[in-house]
């Protein structure tokens, strides 16, 4: 039987496939990302300041993105208690405990999920509206995600190291 640490590896590595972007303005949870995981930087360019959509769309995104790194930072906190441990040599008790963090971490995450593919949607909409240097410059910022999910293994790497060997 998988642990919660086999989920959260198999989960957070699936969705590396995702990326997303920043538009300078801070959401909260960019903010408490950037708190618990490390600040991560974002140029849009000047090109794109006077499209208010695109904005949108990348102010959108990097809410999604740090929502989603803030939700698996989280399982991992409470799934840290369990690690090296054989799912079927954990009592009653904590069998519970894991399927409460594993059903809170799949409920949120079809949510925001569900939000990314309309997003990537929306992106490809936005893209046709894009000089070739405005998009280059949008595909350019789409590694948020990926730089937040780099940040999640960095921090958790105690907890998914043993789990990839």
């Amino acid at each position: 039987m998988k642990t919660i640490l086999s989920l959260l590896l198999i989960a957070t590595i699936t969705t590396l496939q995702f990326v997303s972007c920043s538009n300078g303005n801070e959401t909260k949870e960019q903010k408490l990302a950037d708190k618990k995981l490390g600040k991560i930087e974002l140029n849009i360019p000047a090109s794109l300041k006077d499209k208010p959509e695109i904005l949108n769309y990348v102010q959108e995104m990097v809410s999604l993105s740090d929502e989603y790194a803030l939700l698996i930072d989280e399982a991992a906190e409470k799934a840290a208690p369990f690690k090296g441990k054989k799912a079927e040599d954990l009592g009653m008790a904590d069998k519970i405990k894991l399927t409460q963090i594993t059903s809170e971490l799949s409920f949120k995450a079809i949510e925001i999920i569900g939000k990314w593919g309309e997003y990537t949607d929306k992106r490809l909409s936005l893209e046709k509206e894009l000089t070739e240097d405005e998009a280059k410059a949008l595909e350019s910022v789409m590694n948020y995600f990926e730089k937040r999910m780099e940040q999640i293994e960095v921090k958790h790497a105690d907890l998914f190291s043993e789990e990839t060997e």
